[in-house]
């Protein structure tokens, strides 16, 4: 019979072999995916977290700028309509408390676009917000049509597609939760 190694002995040569190839295939596997799959990957990711950003820059803005433009009309649908009725004939669509609805309708909706992210709280009433003011241009398309006032139906257009980029980016491109 042939000699035997003390068992420390063979014991140090087997871990030793076991960490020299250990070592060597991660240093293989870390090599191939760093030349092929990491900087893919990252640059991926990068580049999503970019959009990301991106989108959730322009839709802060979109709904700050929003938020400024139908406040200002909800503040004149309340309280200055009567100054105003007569300079703007497809006021005469509607009695006063419709449009004083239609804008105590948009305070509370330029409320909703902007403080449920501000108090992190009911973060789905932004796209309420949103889908509801979309909506509502959509109506005020109607009257501007009826009462043949083409820039105003040229803004209810832009400003009820932009409300419903807000609601859809809001609910799937970049929810703000």
């Amino acid at each position: 019979m042939a000699p035997h190694a003390p068992p420390s002995t063979i014991a140090t040569t087997l871990d030793a072999h076991f960490k020299a190839s250990t070592v060597a295939a991660r240093t293989a596997r870390l090599w191939s995916g760093i030349a092929t799959v990491k900087p893919v990957s990252f640059s991926v990711r990068l580049f999503w977290h970019i959009l990301d950003l991106t989108m959730n820059i322009l839709l802060w803005v979109l709904q700050s700028a929003a938020a400024l433009m139908y406040g200002a009309s909800g503040v004149m649908k309340v309280f200055m309509f009567d100054k105003i009725k007569d300079e703007v004939p497809s006021f005469g669509a509607l009695p006063r408390e419709g449009w004083m609805a239609l804008g105590i309708l948009e305070l509370l909706c330029v409320v909703g676009l902007i403080a449920p992210s501000v108090f992190n709280w009911r973060l789905s009433l932004t796209v309420v917000a949103a889908a509801l003011l979309a909506t509502e241009s959509l109506v005020f398309v109607w009257v501007h049509i009826k009462y043949n006032e083409t820039g105003s139906i040229i803004m209810s257009v832009v400003l009820g597609l932009v409300m419903a980029l807000i609601a859809y980016g809001r609910l799937v491109l970049r929810p703000i939760a």
